[in-house]
């Protein structure tokens, strides 16, 4: 028999996949843990219950005249200043803005319920990706396939919005090729030269070139006669690298001689007809004085098609602000297609020229037809589809034009639609397609090329096909960032990154009722949380509060009873100045009346959902340690029997605890003790006389009741058979 003292310092591997049982080669498997249930993972390693709820607002349910039921939500964070930041709650046809944690404003929108999320077929193929949106200064604009961009804008106040068409210039045409609703326009242009001939004009010898969309001509005779005119000016524009050898016609409509009034008629035809190309330019390369021609478009050209974006061809599903230029991609009709405004002008979407300020529009050029759901502007201008990820390499060094764009296909995942890309220690981190994996877009110096790293492999079984996903970044040095995914089974997964000191960290959090939307605004991590109230569900919104460990609760001062009229009828736990009371009902208004008067403060709401009632009944929180696997003398101890002898517990500010089914004690007898809360203990808890051989040999530790624990590491000694 061997004995063996075991020590545990960190958990920043997170819970391991069961998948991951036996591999107890790698690190990850001595600084993670079997369970991390209902407790959040520290940077600096150790693991705290997770924090308590505050109820703030119920989700109106839809208008039975449009069905009834709950309505779906989506939540995102405003930012008007460093200062003055809004929670925005889309639900059924209305916009709910929330201020220092109360409503203060609703407006119509045109969403209905079901326009909200992503909408995908039994076989996972896109239906509808939901609304996603993007901000700039005080405007954020929304984005939806079957509606046109709409601007939502703040009027001078807190309480005082506005809703509204975002207005489009020069929209861009296209061929869609079955319903056709402009057959195409060749352009037409007038040159005439203002009296050849005299003093200061033009006089026979002179020579010019014209310009055309920035391609020159070779130098130009001036002539008097009419003819000889048109068909140099012809062969001009012929030899230009951007025309055809045949397309453009060029006639003398007027007398043959210019002096006398004449001009020449350019027609834009044949493979250079039936589009737009902007008014010739020209300058003088030999004259005596300084003459001028005139140009005047008399009909501009029009591409054969439609406007890309209408109710029948569906309008933009993302966009992003880049460079000066409003990008947007992604159409029912042109799920591959990017389009960007012109430089300096975020609504002119004006493509008649290929110049560098002109609007630009792309499509991939792939064997599949991705398409794009989220474009984000990280090292480069990056773009997500449910098939593959893109980026555009001149945008990290120079401006994106309609000359240098291209859109570089790099990595082949393809992303979860109706989710949101969020930009973590340089790193673009997004939900897998399938919702089964979470992802690092990530640039590799070396190779010149992105990644798409799969950062949740170590614990892909708490990826379920998250819902909702925002991100709360660290708000100091001792901080990491936290990644929240509600799933679709209700759960909440928690991930801990901070890149630098090798943390990565997932958690899982059950609630009693449904995790069904997340966002951060700021620090603040509001919830949109499905629960059943006296035989009725009912959608809340509320906002996680680390002072407490209750969820949907209320707080107050000195008081004899409290009121929770969102939770009727429902058993509900309380605390009065720190002491725990039991559970009670609340009546039919919510109303709970204390068995003990508050004197200085109170908070009441419900108990955290046991997570692992089969596993650790009872317990509102569980760490559980993966076996323990050592290579002795005689051999590997895996598959031989062990028991735990002994356990030294590092807690900070605790004041209650579970091992392995022993109550661990926090209070002793003397003076007053029954009479002031249990005080926080920071330090070290050992538990000795465990019994009992097993397999495993591993500690669950966690606490039936409602106070905050903070395990920092445990040291334990374990006899091997």
């Amino acid at each position: 028999m061997a004995r063996l003292r075991e020590l545990k310092t960190n958990f920043v591997g997170g819970e391991q996949d069961p998948l991951l049982r036996a591999r107890s080669d790698v690190k990850a498997y001595y600084n993670g843990a079997e369970y991390l249930r209902n407790v959040i993972v520290l940077p600096q390693g150790g693991v705290q219950s997770k924090p308590g709820t505050r109820y703030l607002w119920t989700v109106p349910e839809i208008p039975e005249v449009d069905g009834g039921g709950l309505s779906d939500v989506r939540m995102f964070e405003f930012q008007f200043s460093t200062d003055q930041t809004y929670l925005f709650l889309f639900h059924h046809k209305a916009l709910t803005i929330f201020r220092d944690q109360a409503p203060v404003a609703t407006v119509v929108t045109p969403y209905n319920s079901w326009d909200l999320r992503a909408e995908l077929t039994s076989e996972g193929d896109l239906i509808s990706s939901g609304i996603n949106v993007t901000q700039s200064r005080d405007t954020m604009l929304v984005f939806h396939q079957s509606y046109q961009i709409r601007q939502i804008k703040r009027q001078g106040s807190h309480t005082a919005w506005t809703v509204g068409l975002y207005a489009i210039k020069n929209m861009p045409i296209f061929d869609f090729g079955d319903v056709v609703y402009t057959n195409g326009v060749n352009e037409v242009q007038q040159m005439t030269f203002p009296n050849p001939g005299t003093q200061g004009d033009w006089i026979a010898g002179d020579t010019f070139k014209l310009i055309l969309e920035d391609e020159k001509t070779d130098n130009i005779q001036w002539v008097n006669a009419g003819s000889i005119m048109a068909g140099r000016v012809q062969a001009a524009l012929r030899k230009l690298p951007n025309t055809s050898a045949t397309g453009i016609t060029v006639i003398n409509t007027g007398p043959e001689d210019l002096a006398a009034g004449g001009g020449l008629v350019i027609t834009f035809g044949g493979d250079d007809g039936k589009r737009p190309w902007g008014a010739l330019f020209y300058e003088t390369i030999s004259t005596a004085q300084v003459p001028s021609i005139s140009v005047l478009v008399v009909t501009e050209g029009v591409r054969p098609g439609e406007n890309v974006w209408s109710a029948t061809r569906g309008w933009p599903r993302c966009g992003c602000f880049f460079g000066g230029r409003l990008w947007v991609a992604g159409t029912k009709f042109l799920p591959n297609t990017v389009w960007a405004s012109r430089a300096g002008d975020q609504s002119d979407f004006n493509t008649k020229r290929i110049a560098p300020d002109y609007g630009i529009s792309a499509t991939t050029d792939t064997d599949d037809v991705p398409a794009f759901i989220n474009i984000f502007a990280g090292r480069h201008l990056q773009l997500f589809s449910t098939a593959a990820e893109f980026y555009i390499p001149i945008s990290e060094t120079e401006p994106v034009t309609p000359e240098n764009i291209v859109l570089r296909r790099t990595t082949s995942r393809g992303s979860r639609p109706g989710l949101r890309v969020f930009e973590v220690d340089g790193a673009t981190h997004f939900i897998q397609r399938r919702g089964r994996a979470l992802r690092e877009f990530l640039f590799a110096d070396v190779e010149l090329a992105y990644q798409a790293n799969n950062i949740s492999l170590l614990a892909s079984h708490l990826i379920r096909d998250p819902v909702g996903f925002a991100l709360r970044r660290s708000s100091s040095t001792e901080d990491a960032d936290y990644e929240f995914m509600a799933n679709i089974d209700g759960t909440m997964t928690v991930f801990c990154t901070l890149r630098t000191q090798e943390v990565n960290a997932m958690a899982l959090w059950d609630t009693k009722g449904l995790y069904d939307d997340v966002a951060v605004v700021l620090d603040e991590v509001y919830f949109s949380i499905v629960r059943d109230v006296d035989g009725t569900n009912v959608k809340m919104i509320e906002i996680m509060d680390s002072s407490i460990t209750l969820e949907c609760a209320v707080k107050g001062a000195a008081g004899s009873s409290a009121t929770l009229a969102h939770l009727p009828n429902t058993e509900i736990e309380y605390k009065v100045d720190d002491f725990i009371r039991p559970l009670q009902t609340t009546d039919e208004d919510g109303l709970v009346t204390f068995d003990k008067v508050a004197t200085e403060s109170y908070v009441a709401g419900l108990r955290f959902k046991e997570p692992l009632p089969d596993i650790a009944p009872g317990l509102l929180w569980v760490v559980g340690t993966l076996p323990v696997e050592v290579q002795l003398q005689d051999g590997a101890s895996a598959g031989r029997k062990r028991r735990i002898v002994d356990a030294s517990i590092r807690l900070h500010e605790t004041t209650a605890l579970v091992i392995n089914g022993n109550d661990i004690a926090f209070r002793q007898f003397g003076v007053d003790a029954l009479d002031t809360p249990v005080v926080p203990f920071t330090g070290f808890k050992q538990v000795k006389g465990f019994l009992g051989w097993d397999h495993e040999g591993k500690l669950m530790m966690g606490s039936d009741v409602s106070t905050k624990a903070t395990i920092l590491g445990v040291a334990y000694n374990v006899s091997i058979g």
